[in-house]
This record gives C-alpha cells, sequence and structure tokens, in this order.
C-alpha cells in the first residue's frame, strides 16, 4: 500500500525551488558530518597500524593502509560534494527562473546525480529526485555513468574502486611510522627487486649519451643579410666560372671570326674525289686506252637511265620517251643519198 501511494504521489509531484533548496541545505550538512566521521576513523586506524609495525605485523597492517588509503579517497569525495550542494544552495533562485540548467552549474548538478548512486546519502537523493522533474529523466539519466562527461573529473577519479599500489601502501605505512615513531624498515618494491636483480638490467650502468655542450647557434652572420620577399635572390659570382645570364647561354668569343665560305670549300674538297697516280703504259696499249676514254667520256654524257624490271614488256617506239642526247647523235652521222627505185646511189 505504501508503495503504491509513492507512485500516485510520484505522479503528481512537480519541480519546487523550496524543496530543492532545503534538500540541498540538509545534503551539505549530510556530506559534512560524513566527512567527519570518516577522519575520526583514519586517526583510529592509524594508531592501529603503528601498533602493528612495532608488533612486526606487516601484512595485517598493509591491509589496514588499503583501508586507510580508500577512507581518504572519500573524505576528499565528501568535502566536494559539500562544495557543490553550497553552490548550488546559493544559486536556487537562478536555476529556478531558467528553464534549461544555466551552463555554469552544469557541472555540479551533473556530480550530485552522479555521487547520488555512490554515496548513502539520502537528502543528495531527494536533491536528484527535483532536478528529474525539472530537466526531464533523459537528461538526467547521462549523468549517471557519466556519457556526458560533465562530471568533476576529481570526483570521478575518487569514487572509482581501484586497489591502491604497493607504492602508495608503503608510503602510508611510512608515513604512520615517521608520526607515531615507529622503528620500521621499508621493504623494496618488486620492481625494486627485478631491477637489483643480478641477471636484470641494468640502464644507470650505460654510460650516458653525450650532449653537446653549447647548442648550436642559429644566429646569423652579421655580413649576411636576409633576403626579402619582394627583392630577388642573387647568388655570388665565383672567379673560377665565367658570367652567365639567367638562360645559361654561354658566349664564344671565336664565333664571330668563322668564315662559312672557308667552311664550304673545306666541305667541297672532302668530298671530291682524288686523282689516281698515272701509271707507265706501253705504246701498243695508248690507242686502246684513249679509244676507251673516248667512249666513255661519250657514254658519261648521257644522264643515267634507271633499269626496267625485267618483268615490265618492252614499250613500243610511239610511246618511249626521248632520251636527251639521242639527237645530237644522230646529227653527227652522214646525210644517206636519196636512193632511185629502190637502189642506192653511192
Amino acid at each position: 500500500m505504501s508503495s503504491l501511494k509513492k507512485s500516485v504521489m510520484g505522479i503528481f509531484d512537480r519541480w519546487k525551488a523550496s524543496t530543492c533548496k532545503a534538500n540541498l541545505q540538509l545534503a551539505g550538512k549530510r556530506c559534512t558530518l560524513q566527512r567527519n566521521k570518516v577522519i575520526k576513523s583514519q586517526r583510529v586506524a592509524e594508531r592501529e597500524i603503528a601498533e602493528m609495525l612495532r608488533q612486526g605485523r606487516e601484512e595485517k597492517a598493509r591491509i589496514k593502509a588499503e583501508q586507510l588509503i580508500a577512507n581518504q579517497k572519500m573524505e576528499s569525495a565528501y568535502d566536494i560534494l559539500e562544495t557543490h550542494c553550497e553552490l548550488l544552495f546559493t544559486r536556487i533562485q537562478y536555476i529556478d527562473q531558467s528553464k534549461e540548467c544555466p551552463p555554469d552549474l552544469i557541472c555540479p548538478v551533473a556530480t550530485l546525480i552522479y555521487a547520488e548512486k555512490r554515496l548513502t546519502v539520502p537528502e543528495m537523493a531527494n536533491c536528484v529526485r527535483q532536478f528529474e522533474l525539472k530537466y526531464g529523466r533523459t537528461w538526467c539519466q547521462q549523468h549517471i555513468d557519466n556519457s556526458s562527461q560533465d562530471v568533476a573529473p576529481k570526483l570521478v577519479g575518487l569514487l572509482t574502486i581501484s586497489p591502491p599500489s604497493e607504492t602508495m601502501v608503503l608510503d602510508a605505512l611510512e608515513e604512520i611510522a615517521n608520526k607515531f615513531e615507529v622503528e620500521w624498515e621499508r621493504p623494496p618494491t618488486i620492481e625494486e627487486k627485478l631491477a637489483t636483480a643480478p641477471g636484470a638490467l641494468n640502464v644507470s650502468s650505460f654510460p650516458p649519451f653525450p650532449m653537446p655542450s653549447t647548442p648550436p647557434s642559429v644566429t646569423q652572420h652579421p655580413q649576411q643579410v636576409s633576403p626579402s620577399a619582394s627583392e630577388p635572390t642573387v647568388l655570388p659570382e665565383t672567379a673560377s666560372s665565367p658570367d652567365k645570364d639567367n638562360s645559361g647561354f654561354v658566349p664564344n668569343p671565336e664565333a664571330d671570326e668563322i668564315d662559312f665560305e672557308d667552311l664550304e670549300k673545306e666541305e667541297e674538297s672532302i668530298s671530291k674525289p682524288q686523282p689516281e697516280p698515272e701509271e707507265h703504259t706501253s705504246p701498243a696499249k695508248a690507242p686502246s686506252e684513249a679509244s676507251s676514254q673516248g667512249t666513255s667520256r661519250r657514254t658519261s654524257s648521257r644522264p643515267s637511265i634507271p633499269n626496267p624490271s625485267p618483268f615490265a614488256p618492252p614499250l613500243p617506239p610511239s610511246l618511249r620517251k626521248k632520251i636527251p642526247g639521242e639527237d645530237d647523235e644522230e646529227d653527227d652521222l652522214p646525210p644517206a643519198r636519196p636512193s632511185i627505185s629502190g637502189h642506192r646511189i653511192s
């Protein structure tokens, strides 16, 4: 019956600034009480740990130190929540007047919603209920698992359940031993044991890497001037290289003295065949050589006629082209006398 009554009352619930303000004030006071309670439990735990170290019960002291570290985290978490509750308590009128959550108050509201599921503070649950009525269940749901990333990162780290490291436990034991003046020698950690093992690689045994004593200078020479963007860059000239223009052409002073007529004469002399040396011939061979020379002169005056194809038929005289030089040979022959009745008169 009571659950049905609560469900019916929840349907007709509405946002009330006065209710939210009262719950915020009560939640802040509750956080203060819880923080003071944790501090008292820490003092008792420190005395117990010191007594265990005197008796040589180091393993049990380590377990107690882990619980002490968790209580220290809880103390810091209650301190943060108390600050956020006081901030929202002073800005409740601003929250009531605005339809949506103000940007500068998103982190405090999201932090309260995130911590309500992880801490036992009844007044904080009532505040979260009022925020659901004000901004909607969907908006508050995204802050429960911090999917919106609006929760204070420090509080997320403090409320995360994770065992402390061995170094943190030994530091806490050493601090308690010094506080209560207990003679206790800190044992080495596993990392330190592995580092000092005989077969372990000791990085400190290697020589240090040589570093330059002075960093390289990046200043410019006083004679050098950095070229500006508007002026073109001109490379310095050297004595060994000739003057060159931008095109890369190197002038040749001997090119102007060349005579092209001499070049043509040299080419003709090279292409002209050299005369063969004369051989002594006998008087009997002289007439034959003279006749052969006359024949060769006559034939050389004729132009060269390409040989017809052996498969082509001979052309008739009417279609045959006239070869220059044939008329000249016919003119050299003596004219024939006319014949009477078919007989040639000599």
